[in-house]
C-alpha cells in the first residue's frame, strides 16, 4: 500500500539523498523544513554542506516545468511534494518546525484517510509527540547495516591444476567467465581439496586476480591475525583508494 512519508529536517541533513529512498511512496517535505535548511546552508560544516545539497536536489527536480507544490515524479515511481498552505506564505509567523510537521501530518491524513501517513524523524521527542497525537512516526533506517549481512561467508575460488602455483610466483592470474566484482577479496584454493591457499584481490578492471599488498611481517608493528585483516591492510595500502571504510563485528 502506498504511504505518505513526511520528512523532518534532521533526516535530510543526515542523508541528503533520502528523498529517493522511499520506493513508490509519496515523500512530503513541509515548507518549514525548507526554512530550517535555509538557516543551516551557510554553515562551513557537514550540516551546512548537506543542507546545500538538499536545496540543489530540490531545485533540480523543478527543472522541466515540474511543480513541487503539486508533486514531482521520482525515479523509483514515487512522488515528492513540498507542502505549503497559503496562510504560511502570507503570514510572517510560522509554527515551530516540530509542531508544523504534526500539523501537516494531520492535514494530509484528513485529506487522504485511506493512505497511511508516516512521520520520519531522528528526533525521539517528536516521535513521542506524534504517538501521543495518534500519528505514526519512525526513525530513518535505510542506512542501517543488518547483522546478518556481516555473517556472509568469505568469498572463495577453487582454481584448476597449476594455477595456484602460477599465482604465487607471478602475483597475478587472469580471470575469465566469473562474476567477481572489482576490488573483491578472495581466498584461493587448489583443486580436489589439496593443501595450500592464497589470498587475492580482483583488480579494478575485474579482469585479473592480484596478490595482496599486505606484508607478511606486519605493518608498523601491526600484524594481521586473519584473512579479513590482511584484506583491510591491503586496502589501506592502496594509494588509488582515497577512502576506505571498514565494517565488522567487535573483536574482528
Amino acid at each position: 500500500m502506498r504511504k505518505n512519508y513526511i520528512l523532518d529536517a534532521n533526516i535530510l541533513i543526515h542523508d541528503p539523498h533520502s528523498i529517493f529512498h522511499f520506493a513508490d511512496n509519496t515523500v512530503v517535505i513541509p515548507v518549514g523544513v525548507i526554512s530550517e535548511l535555509d538557516r543551516f546552508k551557510k554553515e562551513p560544516t557537514d550540516r551546512g554542506y548537506n543542507a546545500r545539497t538538499v536545496v540543489r536536489l530540490l531545485d533540480g527536480l523543478r527543472e522541466g516545468g515540474h511543480s513541487l507544490a503539486s508533486g514531482v515524479p521520482l525515479a523509483g515511481g514515487g512522488r515528492l511534494v513540498v507542502y505549503c498552505e497559503p496562510a504560511q506564505v502570507l503570514s510572517a509567523s510560522h509554527l515551530p518546525a516540530d509542531t508544523e510537521i504534526l500539523h501537516v501530518a494531520h492535514r494530509i491524513r484528513e485529506a487522504e484517510p485511506q493512505t497511511p501517513v508516516v512521520i520520519v524523524t531522528k528526533d525521539i521527542n517528536l516521535r513521542i509527540r506524534a504517538d501521543a497525537a495518534g500519528l505514526r512516526a519512525e526513525d530513518y533506517e535505510s542506512d542501517h547495516v543488518l547483522l546478518n549481512d556481516l555473517d556472509k561467508p568469505p568469498a572463495e575460488l577453487v582454481l584448476v591444476d597449476g594455477q595456484l602455483e602460477q599465482f604465487k610466483q607471478s602475483g597475478r592470474l587472469p580471470l575469465t567467465g566469473t562474476t567477481w566484482q572489482p576490488n573483491e577479496y578472495l581466498l584461493l584454493r587448489p583443486p580436489n581439496g589439496a593443501r595450500g591457499t592464497a589470498l587475492a584481490r580482483v583488480d579494478a578492471e575485474g579482469r585479473h586476480l592480484v596478490a595482496l599488498r599486505a606484508p607478511e611481517r606486519g605493518l608498523w608493528g601491526v600484524q594481521a591475525r586473519n584473512k579479513e585483516q590482511y584484506y583491510a591492510i591491503d586496502a589501506l595500502l592502496d594509494e588509488h583508494l582515497t577512502l576506505v571504510s571498514l565494517l565488522g563485528k567487535a573483536g574482528t
